[in-house]
């Protein structure tokens, strides 16, 4: 029980990291590259101003320094007619240079280095610590029972907000792109354009989604954004594989619901063999519940081939 619940807190987080890859993995169909950087920059310039006790101006500009990111990866795809894979690539190689430079300009406070803890030393402060302030919170179990629920609502008013852009005229249309591009390109609407707000949009909540991982655990360090993109992967495939592929609100649940079974079988993993080799488990748990998803596919159809024989013979 304890692992389970010290296990929740990181799989709501990897939710809404999730929540922003499903909207160009599923909405849009198009793989982007971009997350493991937009979620580092996100991370790194929400630390600091957190360091200078900013933490929800830190959250929007963290939003919209991973959205800008995204923005960067549409327009390479869209305006230079580079493919999508090799646009993300190129994005999150710059970034990697740029998320060391951020926290190396702020020398005075990082003592030269690319890692930083947020603390009370500089008036360093999270939405976390403000929440528990407020309750005058103490206990560290109820600390975790109450960054739970903090992090609950802050899902909740995603969500919300995304399905409320969702229901748009605007928001129809990027989600058609998604489906049809080429019927939407003969309704003379913008495919290019719904290419380019999705994928500053996914970003953008990604990089919120590294912000809030930075308050959560009250510090940055350098390559927090690797293997990000694998981890929401693994978590959208883990949750329509034992959910179903849903509509959009739906689809918003199953994905929160699978990053909190990856993240409890990420934690029973690390329990029983270590943090060596995490990232080839993370790989295997995706490759196991494809081949699952897979396997489950063909034996639907082989029942339903089975049946139209069965009833085909009735006939007769």
């Amino acid at each position: 029980m304890t692992m389970i619940l010290s296990a929740l807190p990181y799989g709501l987080l990897i939710g809404v990291l999730s929540i922003g890859v499903y909207i160009s993995y599923k909405i849009m169909n198009i793989p982007d590259l971009t997350v493991d950087g937009s979620f580092a920059v996100g991370a790194v310039t929400n630390g600091i101003l957190c360091l200078y006790g900013h933490p929800l101006l830190g959250l929007l500009v963290g939003l919209f320094f991973g959205g800008l990111a995204g923005m960067c990866t549409g327009l390479i795809h869209t305006q230079l007619k580079v493919n999508p894979i090799l646009s993300g690539v190129l994005v999150q190689t710059g970034l990697i240079s740029v998320n060391v430079l951020i926290p190396l300009s702020f020398g005075e406070i990082t003592a030269k280095s690319t890692s930083f803890a947020i603390n009370q030393r500089f008036g360093g402060d999270t939405i976390f610590m403000m929440v528990q302030r407020l309750f005058g919170v103490k206990n560290p179990d109820t600390v975790k029972v109450l960054s739970i629920i903090v992090l609950v609502l802050v899902i909740a008013v995603v969500i919300a907000l995304l399905l409320l852009f969702f229901s748009t005229q605007l928001g129809l249309s990027i989600r058609a792109t998604g489906n049809n591009e080429e019927m939407v390109k003969a309704s003379s609407i913008n495919t290019n354009l719904n290419k380019v707000i999705a994928f500053t949009l996914a970003n953008g909540i990604v990089g919120f989604a590294g912000a809030l991982y930075v308050q959560y655990m009250r510090s940055y360090s350098e390559g927090i954004g690797l293997g990000m993109l694998v981890t929401a992967l693994a978590s959208i495939i883990i949750g329509e594989t034992l959910f179903g592929n849903h509509r959009l609100f739906a689809g918003f649940i199953i994905v929160v619901l699978g990053s909190l079974i990856y993240r409890v079988i990420y934690a029973f993993a690390i329990r029983n063999g270590g943090a060596n080799g995490i990232k080839l488990f993370s790989s295997v748990i995706v490759i196991l519940f494809i081949a699952f998803s897979v396997i489950r596919k063909k034996v639907a159809e082989k029942r339903a081939f089975d049946k139209a024989q069965e009833e085909a013979n009735a006939g007769n």
